[in-house]
């Protein structure tokens, strides 16, 4: 049995950054923007 895991097809707007920083950088520097533009409406 071969077993696959490839999240780039999950990730469509996060592929390049995920594959630039590998991962947990862009995940969190994608939260870090919805943190600000949160900020910014209050």
């Amino acid at each position: 049995m071969n077993v696959q895991i490839v999240q780039e097809p999950q990730n469509h707007m996060e592929s390049d950054k995920i594959k630039t920083s590998g991962g947990s950088t862009g995940i969190l520097s994608l939260l870090g923007l919805f943190a600000l533009i949160l900020l910014r409406r209050k």
